[in-house]
């Protein structure tokens, strides 16, 4: 028989698992989201080796007053492209529009790495820059801005 003054020191199975349980809710929430913020993160690190190309391109526009003279790397004072690529990149390319393409490393959608591209609109007096992006159609996209998917 128990005495009815003996007290039980610890935690009781139920109080465990409901610890257990609001922590696998709390991890289920939490994941994806530090998933995508890092991602994210990446993409702009990525993003930020497009921005030499984006103002030599504004600068050949403004200069020689169309886009076509202003899509060739290493030339009319854009820079080249850097060899070896950065580690975020796997490939940097610009197209005879003078768009920018890049291709992420380390940032997979659908175990494809993610691709995106920058594209010059002329203006009256400057350059608006149109991002497409590989994952535009998911819910939301881990490129900031991303305008449209891109042409496959």
């Amino acid at each position: 028989m128990q005495d009815a003054n003996t007290h039980y020191n610890g935690f009781s199975l139920i109080e465990m698992m409901v610890v257990v349980a609001i922590i696998a809710i709390l991890s289920a929430i939490a994941v994806p989201s530090y998933t995508y913020y890092t991602q994210q993160a990446k993409v702009t690190k990525a993003m930020a080796h497009a921005q030499p190309f984006q103002l030599a391109i504004a600068l050949c526009w403004q200069t020689e007053g169309q886009l076509s003279d202003c899509a060739q790397a290493g030339q009319n004072g854009l820079p080249n492209v850097p060899s070896p690529l950065p580690a975020e990149l796997t490939s940097l390319s610009i197209g005879n529009d003078s768009r920018i393409s890049l291709q992420l490393a380390s940032v997979t959608i659908d175990e494809q790495p993610l691709s995106v591209e920058l594209t010059s609109v002329p203006s009256s007096t400057h350059l608006k820059w149109r991002i497409s992006c590989s994952d535009y159609q998911q819910s939301r996209s881990v490129v900031s801005d991303c305008q449209r998917g891109i042409a496959q």
